[in-house]
């Protein structure tokens, strides 16, 4: 009995000390999965996911912004402005002010630094002081430095690098959130699937089903993990994706290259879109009306850079003067296509219901059960984010609403709720210890 008791009290002691640990503010783990679909969790038995739905807070659906691509919309998330402002138009991009393509995939500073006003939300923690501290996992652009002062995170990894296990990744964030020194407040953490196994194999393929399950069983990890550390019902968890996917069959795939003279113009961009950069800004009209008209009938719409405005796109420099957009379920001469005719492609119009993304939440500062019937879009999270930290909005731009994502949240004071769970913990510590002196 007195071995049985000493166990326990030396785990309530251990879960004590590491939540001792635990930041001042409230924390928040925020996790990406790449290309999850809004719909993803009707395709596959989703336990862990659906236990955090049911507790927490949850969206039919979160809107992604234009072009529906993994670089634009991570830093939509991080920034609350969309990639017109933010400057991140594409996976790749040409910009004329360095006269060169730019792409995120190398993580060249001059792609992620558009505009010194627009900064990440985990370095706007950081600006807030007392003791905030920030922490990014392979999130798009956190290794990138912001602002005037060029400021990084905390904790970041340097290089993106796909192959480390998820269980390293999810012990990795645990240790910045327990960190004796610097316990890091707000947390993203990234991982590439589904969407890797979406463009190979295309959304309804076994294999990408396969995948979608593997996405609950990588949560449910870490949902062990935190509860193991006692840091489970303390912190903030969000799960979300940047953006949708959608098949494309090889039939339906439009060769522009015919369209129009390709000797007066550059191409830029993958599918569905392509922009369009002539040589010569005489040749514009020319070029424009060379792709209109072999537009019609074709499943793809041609604009001019001006007559973006319903995407909130256009007024980068980073965007040519003329942009094709394939419609959804189409694409390019650039597509690859799998032994079966099949891709999984993104970046449509973000009006299309399967360029959306899932959001779901659970943690002290959220409701319990709270199922919205309103979707949100990602640029208003950075309106939750400020909220749960206590940080101002940005005051150069933000693009978002604070309207909907503040229904989510609970009034409670979730740094009081962990003092009290921290007291119970001292609480059942002595009890213990005094059973135990009995025994002796």
């Amino acid at each position: 009995m007195i071995n049985l008791l000493c166990s326990v009290l030396l785990i309530c002691i251990t879960q004590q000390a590491i939540c001792s640990h635990l930041s001042k503010h409230p924390v928040l783990l925020t996790v990406s999965f790449d290309g999850f679909r809004y719909d993803y969790m009707s395709k596959a038995d989703m336990p862990t996911l659906r236990v955090i739905q049911e507790e927490g807070v949850s969206v039919p659906y979160m809107k992604a912004q234009f072009p529906t691509k993994t670089f634009p919309n991570h830093q939509s998330i991080a920034t609350g402005v969309y990639p017109d402002i933010h400057g991140i138009t594409d996976n790749t991009v040409y910009d004329p002010m360095y006269g060169k393509k730019l792409s995120g995939f190398s993580d060249d500073p001059a792609f992620w630094n558009y505009s010194p006003d627009v900064i990440p939300f985990w370095i706007r923690n950081e600006q807030a002081g007392e003791k905030r501290f920030s922490g990014c996992y392979m999130w798009a652009g956190s290794t990138q430095r912001y602002g005037p002062a060029q400021l990084l995170p905390t904790y970041y990894i340097p290089k993106y690098n796909g192959s480390v296990p998820w269980e390293e990744r999810v012990e990795t964030v645990i240790s910045w959130m327990t960190d004796p020194d610097k316990p890091a407040n707000m947390v993203f953490l990234y991982h590439n699937e589904p969407d890797s196994r979406g463009h190979t194999s295309g959304t309804d393929d076994p294999e990408t089903i396969a995948e979608i399950k593997k996405v609950d069983q990588r949560v449910a990890h870490l949902v062990q993990r935190l509860k193991a550390s006692g840091i489970y019902e303390k912190i903030n968890l969000v799960i979300l994706s940047d953006h949708g996917m959608q098949n494309v069959h090889k039939e339906n795939m439009i060769n522009t290259t015919g369209f129009a003279d390709p000797q007066t113009y550059f191409r830029n961009g993958n599918s569905p879109v392509f922009h369009i950069k002539p040589k010569n800004k005489n040749d514009t009209a020319q070029i424009y009306e060379a792709f209109r008209t072999a537009s019609i009938g074709k499943n793809f719409s041609v604009y001019r850079k001006n007559d973006l405005g319903h995407l909130k796109y256009g007024k980068s420099r980073r965007i040519a003067d003329i942009v094709l957009l394939a419609d959804p379920g189409y694409g390019f001469e650039d597509l690859r296509f799998n032994d079966a005719g099949v891709t999984g492609v993104h970046g449509y119009d973000n009006n299309n219901q399967n360029m959306t993304a899932i959001f779901m939440a659970r943690g002290p500062n959220f409701k319990r059960s709270f199922k919205s019937s309103v979707p949100i879009e990602n640029v208003d999270l950075v309106a939750l984010f400020s909220k749960i930290m206590q940080v101002p909005l940005p005051n150069t731009a933000f693009n978002g609403t604070a309207k909907t994502v503040s229904e989510f949240l609970t009034t409670a004071n979730a740094s009081s709720n962990r003092l009290n769970w921290n007291m119970m913990g001292v609480i059942i510590s002595i009890a213990v210890l005094r059973i135990s002196m009995e025994y002796l």
